[in-house]
């Protein structure tokens, strides 16, 4: 039987015997429809209770069916006589949704979205309510499946036909609803129906074989979800559940199959944990999404399933994901995201699981497929957290759904953002209000009317075209990534390498092919709270409009420079102190504000350079302070500000009463490292200081002199220290000048 093998039957009936709440919910539901009609897809799609209508696109028979067919199958043998009524109410649900002629439902309506519930749906109810079904009753519902699953195969949106093909690839929503659909059909229907044979074997060699397992091991490696956490829920259980039922009904393990493994079942569960924000609400609000209260909310239906599927796989995060799904569950109770159905419940959770601490995993996580990375100083409610994107388009180009973010960080404290994903700021509602329905249509004619595509934390510069912005280029024509990350504790440092192979037009620049010619982003996270950005860009045209975007909740206010040269804005919500923005590079550089879209909900700060050139160096520092009096002050540390001495390094220095802190970057291209004798001067008191893009694995001498206040740090080739495997070196250095590691 597709998932309900003897120890889940065994499990969920002892909670029947144990009388559960997660039973007393499920049993309450199903008793609620017994007296009820069933509506045909043509009829009311939402019916109040007794009744059950088709919802939107079968998701009202999906739950149905699922509820009533999980209930059946727990008390059959307990309590025939009311699994009998359950079975009959199920049955009729699936008649239903099988429906032929002018009830049926078309199976290409919004271009086969609805397969994600008619076809799961009536694979499942066959399945469990077999014995229920008569010979004329299963052929019904059989011959409708095989119209569904070829229809979609057809002329279904995301169907991936013919082999894996990366300009159409085996990800995005559409296509994870066909891929439970057709591995459940082929199973669930397995010896009655006369395409089941047919269908498996193109599920299991085509589909998921040569599709699905390939594209997901190398560019969803470490989980995660493109089109982000409005799609990413279900989504991401359509492309666990027919793995599943393969193990149940076929013995196959496919997920730690040794040749050919598919990880991302288990992936999934650390990828959750690192990507949902402090305060426990809310996934990393990237991708399309819809207006609401939380367009993103960290829902526990999928923290739910997903806890129950972890321990199913015997994944190694099984029970700190438990822990974690707790905490959500706590957290969301009576919230939006609060959308966890009776059968979910009963069949996922067991309170009784293993947990462990989630204080016991790291502080940061890659998702090395998607190139992200999620950071934060802790584990508590009210940590600074971060993530950062640098890959290429990996969803479905035609869908729309992954935006154009590429080399894009956004930061959080608990709950308060500070630099925002636009959109899922927008679409936020302001509590009390409905405001977020009024940005949608202006969201969608940027990134696919005009094509401006100005919403987001990157470079900017008009392209010849007339458009801003990135573009739709999968992995066959951008080869953007995630390199040089590393987590030494301090700090974090990571890499986005051919940013500017998503912009028009894709793929390696030559001159005069498009002008972005190279952008690469470095990222250094200062724990708990300061971000460091150092950009490498260069363009065809000295004279082009290029810019940095960085988009802040409400409300920056410029205020007094911190240092000569440097805007420093700082952000507040609602009275509530966000962070503050200063800008040290290029030199001169002029900020400006723009109010998106005048929501006075997001703002962008544009930064240009002071000096028009083809290739420029971008500072800036993001300070996440609780408090306008806890951001560090900025400064340059550049040849040309006198305070580097000796080497080809500048970057900046952070002054706080608790402790200073240095970063220096290499001057020259990204894949230049830094050599030679360096030498730079900061005020003596105990500051901490990292170098980037010095040879990897090299030992370095380092020493500190003191005079007039002013410690002189030089570092040199020789014994005493070493860089680490991606060219970073930590020295802490006290008033005094004693350099340690």
């Amino acid at each position: 039987m597709l998932w309900l093998d003897t120890s889940t039957l065994d499990a969920i009936r002892g909670r029947v015997a144990a009388n559960t709440a997660e039973w007393q919910a499920l049993k309450a539901e199903c008793d609620a429809w017994l007296p009820g009609q069933v509506d045909y897809p043509d009829g009311n799609a939402y019916p109040n209770v007794p009744d059950i209508g088709q919802g939107y696109q079968g998701s009202g028979y999906y739950e149905a069916v699922m509820a009533l067919g999980l209930a059946y199958q727990a008390i059959k043998v307990s309590d025939p006589a009311t699994a009998k009524l359950y079975a009959a109410k199920g049955v009729d649900v699936l008649l239903k949704m099988s429906a032929t002629g002018s009830h049926a439902q078309p199976p290409l309506t919004d271009s086969g979205y609805g397969i994600r519930f008619y076809g799961s749906g009536m694979a499942l109810g066959y399945d469990w309510l077999h014995d229920a079904l008569t010979v004329d009753e299963a052929a019904q519902i059989n011959g409708t499946l095989n119209t569904w699953i070829h229809a979609f195969e057809a002329g279904g949106f995301e169907n991936a036909t013919g082999p894996q093909d990366a300009t159409n690839p085996p990800q995005g929503n559409y296509f994870a609803g066909y891929y439970a659909a057709k591995g459940l059909a082929a199973l669930g229907t397995a010896g009655e129906n006369p395409d089941a044979a047919a269908m498996w074997t193109d599920w299991s060699q085509r589909v998921h074989g040569q599709m699905v397992q390939p594209y997901y091991q190398q560019w969803m490696a470490g989980g995660g979800w493109p089109e982000g956490w409005n799609y990413g829920p279900f989504a991401t259980l359509n492309q666990i559940y027919p793995v599943w039922a393969a193990q149940t009904a076929k013995g196959l393990d496919l997920v730690h199959d040794a040749a050919h493994p598919y990880s991302f079942p288990m992936d999934q569960g650390l990828y959750l944990i690192h990507f949902t924000w402090p305060n426990g609400h809310t996934l990393d609000d990237r991708g399309a999404l819809y207006s609401s209260n939380e367009p993103s909310g960290a829902t526990t239906s999928l923290f739910t399933a997903m806890a129950g599927l972890q321990t199913l796989f015997n994944a190694p995060s099984a029970a700190v994901f438990h822990r974690f799904a707790r905490q959500v569950r706590t957290l969301q109770s009576g919230t939006p995201s609060d959308d966890l159905t009776p059968w979910q419940a009963f069949l996922f959770w067991d309170d009784a699981a293993p947990e462990t601490p989630v204080s016991s995993l790291p502080t940061s996580y890659k998702a090395q497929g998607m190139g992200m990375v999620a950071m934060r100083s802790d584990w508590t409610p009210n940590a600074v957290w971060a993530s950062f994107t640098a890959a290429p388009y990996i969803n479905n180009g035609g869908s729309g759904e992954e935006y154009f973010d590429q080399g894009s960080l956004a930061i959080t404290r608990g709950g308060t953002p500070f630099l925002v994903n636009t959109a899922g700021a927008l679409l936020r509602n302001t509590p009390g209000t409905t405001d977020g329905d009024n940005w949608g249509n202006l969201i969608y004619d940027d990134l696919f009317g005009t094509k401006n595509r100005t919403l987001f934390n990157v470079f900017y510069v008009l392209d010849p075209a007339g458009s801003y912005g990135q573009a739709a280029y999968d992995t066959t024509i951008a080869h953007a990534q995630l390199t040089h990350f590393e987590d030494g504790g301090a700090y974090v440092r990571m890499r986005g390498e051919k940013l500017e192979e998503l912009y028009r037009p894709g793929g390696p620049k030559t001159p005069g092919n498009g002008l972005v010619q190279a952008w690469t982003r470095d990222v250094v996270y200062l724990r708990p709270q300061r971000f460091v950005i150092y950009d490498r860009t260069t363009v065809d045209q000295a004279g082009a409009n290029q810019w940095m975007a960085f988009h802040l909740s409400k409300t920056p206010v410029e205020v007094a420079a911190p240092s000569p040269g440097v805007h420093r804005w700082d952000v507040s919500q609602g009275g509530t102190f966000a962070g503050a923005v200063s800008t040290l590079l290029p030199t001169g550089n002029t900020t400006s504000l723009v109010n998106v879209f005048s929501s006075g909900k997001v703002y962008r700060l544009e930064v240009r350079p002071g000096a028009q050139a083809t290739s420029q160096r971008w500072l800036t520092v993001l300070d996440a302070s609780s408090s306008a009096s806890g951001v560090a002050a900025a400064s340059r540390l550049t040849a040309a500000d006198g305070n580097v001495l000796a080497g080809a390094i500048q970057g900046v220095l952070l002054q706080d009463p608790a402790g200073n802190e240095v970063v220096l970057f290499g001057t020259g291209t990204a894949d230049t490292q830094v050599t030679g004798t360096l030498r730079f001067t900061i005020p003596a008191i105990q500051t901490q200081t990292l170098l980037v893009d010095l040879p990897p694995s090299t030992s370095f001498a380092a020493t500190a002199t003191v005079a007039a206040g002013q410690l002189t740090i030089q570092i040199a080739s020789g014994t005493g220290f070493q860089s680490t495997a991606t060219g970073s070196l930590l020295l802490n250095i006290s008033p005094t000048g004693t350099v340690l590691p």
